[in-house]
């Protein structure tokens, strides 16, 4: 088999399967609204921080620190 055909071979059965292939998955629009639209509303891992002190504004404890007088 000449080298042409072994490339022409490889790059076809390539092409055959790319088709089907996802790599990170298929996130579209069908896949987003899903859940009535739950996954839009969370906030990304990447604002994580920003997520939690907004958050931790909001929050106020009930209980009181008690500081101890004794080391």
């Amino acid at each position: 088999m000449s080298r042409f055909a072994k490339l022409l071979a490889a790059v076809g059965a390539t092409l055959c399967f790319a088709g089907g292939l996802h790599a990170t998955g298929y996130f579209g629009p069908d896949v987003y609204l899903d859940d009535g639209g739950k996954i839009v509303d969370a906030s990304p891992e990447f604002y994580w921080e920003l997520e939690l002190r907004r958050i931790a504004q909001e929050f106020h404890p009930t209980e009181k620190l008690i500081v101890s007088e004794q080391p």
